[in-house]
């Protein structure tokens, strides 16, 4: 009984034990407010970010996305396994999915995350400069401008590439996790902030050049500088375009094939209320309509009367009412095709 006890008591005081609080500090967490306490500190920050674009585009590694886009424009050509170049090379091209473990998934997520790094430390650097200065106002708008640039070029380039991304701001906090937004709202983003790097570059000519280590080696002027973000602007704004132009495309494409499905109703059936109920469908779907109806015009009887409906009830089927009222009145009225956009009252 003596060792039961004992044995009890053992446990006990082994609970107590695992249940105490821990005090371990985690050494990983940065302390940004010492790392960034001082201007120069600051401006090394901030001057860093567009090498991080570079390393997540085309240079630190190939085993990125980029690798991949080059090899599907054409840019390269690549019959190898590796980094997915061969896979993305192929005809008729694959689709770059993100589900685990698929073709070139590590480059995909590695570009994902460097190019979000750059927007974040742009982001840092502008809050620290909201609480202290780098000596003058014109460091300090070099500064705001280089990491506005940097900003909007990382987030530019997520959009080319991701069908969403996190728009990073100074006002964030840096350790939450932002919820990610659609990509035409991302490269608003980005264009707006390139429009301010654009704004304080043009209005501050003292800020240059820029120190010849933010940018390639090159110590920009003005005119180059405002150059690069006009073309930077340029690139990102031509993606706009190509993505508008493609939404057209395919919305042509669509109707075209619901007006060859029409006209295949009117050629493959000889029943008029069949042929009439086909077309109320596929004009309601060429249209993007909720609900449409079709009217049949009784002449000797003056009314209209509905013979074939779609999203509505079938008891409207057979409905009548007389030539001069309503949207269809005023179509025979007018002897011309009628748009009534908001619904109105038509007599």
């Amino acid at each position: 009984m003596r060792n039961f006890c004992l044995a009890l008591c053992g446990g006990f005081a082994l609970g107590l034990v695992a249940c105490s609080d821990l005090g371990v500090n985690d050494v990983t967490d940065p302390d940004r407010n010492r790392v960034l306490g001082t201007p120069a500190d600051v401006e090394s920050f901030i001057g860093a970010t567009y090498a991080q674009i570079q390393n997540a585009t085309l240079g630190g590694s190939n085993d990125d996305i980029q690798t991949q886009l080059q090899v599907m424009g054409m840019e390269n050509v690549s019959g190898l396994a590796n980094f997915a170049m061969g896979p993305r090379g192929a005809f008729p091209r694959n689709a770059i999915d993100n589900s685990r473990g698929g073709q070139g998934n590590a480059g995909n997520v590695r570009d994902f995350q460097v190019l979000h790094r750059a927007a974040r430390m742009a982001t840092i650097g502008l809050s620290r400069l909201n609480v202290l200065t780098l000596g003058s106002a014109t460091r300090d708008n070099r500064a705001k401008m280089f990491a506005r640039f940097s900003q909007g070029v990382a987030l530019g380039n997520l959009a080319l590439v991701y069908d969403s991304a996190s728009i990073l701001t100074e006002n964030d906090d840096p350790v939450a996790a932002i919820p990610l937004s659609y990509y035409p709202d991302v490269m608003t983003a980005a264009l707006g902030f390139l429009d301010s790097a654009l704004a304080i570059a043009t209005t501050t000519a003292s800020a240059f050049p820029l120190p010849d280590n933010w940018i390639n080696g090159i110590a920009m002027t003005q005119t180059q500088f405002v150059q690069l973000i006009h073309s930077y602007k340029a690139r990102l704004r031509a993606s706009v375009a190509l993505e508008e132009a493609l939404a057209e495309n395919e919305e042509r494409l669509a109707q075209q094939g619901a007006l060859l499905r029409a006209a295949h109703v009117l050629s493959g059936e000889l029943d008029l209320g069949v042929v009439l109920q086909r077309l109320a469908d596929q004009l309601a779907q060429l249209l993007d309509a909720d609900a449409a109806d079709c009217y049949l015009l009784d002449r000797d009887r003056g009314l209209f009367r509905c013979v074939a409906v779609f999203g509505l009830e079938r008891s409207l089927l057979g409905f009548e009412f007389p030539v001069g009222h309503g949207l269809a009145g005023a179509t025979v009225r007018e002897g011309r095709p009628n748009m009534n956009f908001p619904m109105r009252a038509l007599d």
